[in-house]
């Protein structure tokens, strides 16, 4: 998801308010946990590791198996009540 993407939709929310309405902000592609990792460490100057199931239990309780769910989200909401259709700059896609 680009940041310009995500900026528009939060403005298309704020001018037309929709109370109580969920709209998922995502793009077209899946992002695997993994690579979500990787970009954080890489951002924060740490080290992306693999770890077991049970490792990350350890580390951080029940929150582990939430992170190794596929839950995909949907963007039709957002699509069709606020008009919004991400489109990343071409400079930001290659």
């Amino acid at each position: 998801m680009h940041v310009d993407d995500l900026a528009e939709l939060y403005l298309a929310m704020l001018e037309r308010p929709a109370p109580g309405v969920v709209g998922n902000a995502v793009g077209l592609e899946r992002t695997p946990m993994r690579r979500i990792a990787e970009a954080v460490a890489e951002l924060t100057g740490a080290r992306a590791m693999s770890i077991t199931l049970e490792q990350a239990a350890e580390a951080l309780g029940p929150f582990a198996a939430t992170l190794t769910r596929s839950s995909p989200l949907d963007s039709s909401r957002a699509r069709r009540l606020f008009g919004w259709n991400p489109a990343a700059p071409a400079s930001w896609r290659t």
